[in-house]
């Protein structure tokens, strides 16, 4: 596609939009971009420039955005794979900012798209957005101004949400998360101790899921103050209820204690709404690094959402947002085109009530507190308060198989895993990313398969929990296969990992040590 074709091409796409739905893009459009430098930076400035015009084509803005998260989304699954275009990118938002070429305001949505894939911009917006940012007391003693300034900021900020306090917490999580610890904290406190707003007061508990442990424990100390004063919100109260046991234990006690205070001052606990029961659950399986994305279509009054989750062994529950109102066939578009990216299977409500469960309780052990935008996942399914608990490997594949495998069935599926990079878009994610890759192989002179040997016979060995613990998960996610290759051919490779088996019987750990040599390469610039 030659350059200067792509504007025409998204601005007669965006014509032909209606208001709710989303046309289809070009198939590969996405990977194109990928390949080719000057159509991504093409997309970036157009993107920009439509964000900076007094009255924007919102569906054009739409479009690009979507087109820019699929991008993301491909370079998130592609980690090391992905080094080259990955860098481009992150240079090109870094340039255009730092030339003047795109507002603050365009970078923050940018940070918003990238955060919902899982792809880390590594831009800090700190110094470009200090014309957005209300002003922040660093200590207790500053000005009364400061402090009406910045109660007045966030009032703004949940008046354009309509009272929203999820909606208005993400259009300016990304800059809170940019900056100093100290500076946060202090917003925290404002919000948390100020009189007047109780919209606010509710907000503030965002700062109990700070990704900083003073942060947090700093929240839930003045919780507990403002529900000893009888000011706690009813909302905050629901709300800490539902997160009591998805917090670290070192939460708890402090949690629990601002539950105490609030019934004692007689602070009553409303009933959440009535929730929505997912239409239809799809997932992706789980990529090398050990995450996976869970989409849920839920249908509210006469238009549908999509609501997401990404999990990730070791550290929790990553993200979760709720989607705007669209047709169905436009949130079928959408899954669609996940689909295609990411090879989506159809799960249900009971996979997603466990991994909730697990990813929750792997959350609290890590003491990475979930998203505050899981307070409004959660509030918006139909679903019982999920119940943290660890699924360990081997439960889930007793679950999935008999005792007794016939022999000749699990050689079958050893066998078969050799087609399974072929055959599963997701193996192309496979690969291990960790420090000990680098120190096996830098600085000694050896060739692609001299490569894959020492990785297949020194370090895999070493990961056969993790690489286990991928696919039984993996083959629980949901129903149906990938080309033919089922939940029990994942789940009888995983349990002859776990078992001991040589890695030389098991064809797919030959192509995990040969993507770990390319991904390696490609990130060291040696082809």
């Amino acid at each position: 596609m030659p350059a200067m074709t792509l504007t025409a091409l998204l601005k007669k796409i965006a014509r032909q939009m209606t208001v709710g739905t989303l046309s289809p893009l070009p198939p590969g459009l996405s990977e194109q971009l990928l390949e080719v430098p000057e159509l991504l930076e093409e997309l970036l400035f157009l993107f920009s420039e439509e964000f900076e015009k007094p009255k924007p084509n919102r569906k054009l803005l739409a479009l690009c955005s979507h087109l820019l998260g699929d991008v993301m989304m491909i370079l998130a699954q592609l980690g090391k794979k992905g080094a080259k275009p990955a860098r481009h990118l992150r240079d090109q938002v870094r340039q255009m900012l730092e030339e003047g070429l795109a507002g603050p305001e365009f970078a923050l949505e940018l940070l918003r798209t990238a955060q919902s894939t899982g792809f880390d911009l590594e831009i800090d917006l700190t110094g470009e957005m200090q014309d957005m940012a209300p002003a922040v007391p660093s200590t207790p003693e500053n000005p009364v101004d400061q402090i009406q300034a910045l109660v007045q900021a966030f009032t703004g900020l949940l008046a354009e949400a309509q009272g929203d306090i999820f909606a208005a917490y993400e259009q300016i999580a990304p800059l809170i998360t940019g900056i100093p610890a100290e500076a946060r904290s202090a917003m925290g406190d404002i919000l948390l101790t100020n009189p007047d707003s109780t919209p606010l007061r509710e907000l503030a508990l965002a700062w109990l899921l700070d990704p900083d442990a003073g942060i947090r424990q700093q929240a839930v100390s003045l919780l507990q103050q403002t529900a000893e004063k009888g000011v706690l919100p009813p909302n905050s109260l629901r709300r800490l209820i539902l997160l009591r046991n998805m917090l670290p234990d070192s939460l708890r006690a402090g949690v629990d204690a601002t539950i105490r205070a609030a019934r004692l001052k007689g602070i009553e606990c409303p009933p959440s709404g009535p929730g929505v029961v997912p239409e239809a659950v799809f997932a992706s399986g789980f990529d090398g690094a050990g995450a996976q994305s869970l989409f849920m279509l839920l249908k509210q009054g006469r238009k549908y959402v999509i609501v997401s989750l990404l999990f990730k062994h070791g550290v929790g529950i990553r993200d979760a947002w709720c989607g705007e109102a669209m047709t169905r066939k436009a949130a079928t578009a959408m899954l669609d085109q996940i689909d295609e990216q990411l090879g989506l299977l159809e799960s249900n409500v009971d996979y997603l009530t466990m991994a909730l469960g697990h990813f929750l309780a792997v959350g609290a052990d890590a003491e990475t507190p979930p998203p505050f935008s899981l307070l409004s996942v959660l509030e918006t399914l139909a679903l019982p308060p999920p119940a943290p608990a660890i699924r360990d490997t081997e439960n889930l594949l007793e679950a999935l198989l008999p005792a007794n495998q016939p022999a000749d069935i699990q050689a079958q599926a050893l066998a078969g895993s050799a087609d399974w990079v072929n055959d599963i878009p997701l193996t192309l994610s496979w690969f291990e990313d960790v420090p000990a890759v680098d120190d096996l192989l830098r600085g000694r002179r050896l060739g692609v398969e001299k490569q894959r040997t020492l990785i297949l016979t020194q370090l895999l060995p070493q990961r056969r929990n993790h690489w286990a613990r991928l696919l039984a998960w993996t083959a629980t996610t949901g129903k149906g296969d990938w080309n033919g290759v089922t939940a029990t051919d994942m789940a009888l490779v995983a349990r002859s990992l776990l078992t001991g088996a040589d890695l030389d019987t098991i064809p797919v750990m030959a192509d995990i040590a040969q993507q770990t040599v390319l991904a390696w390469r490609s990130a060291n610039g040696k082809g």
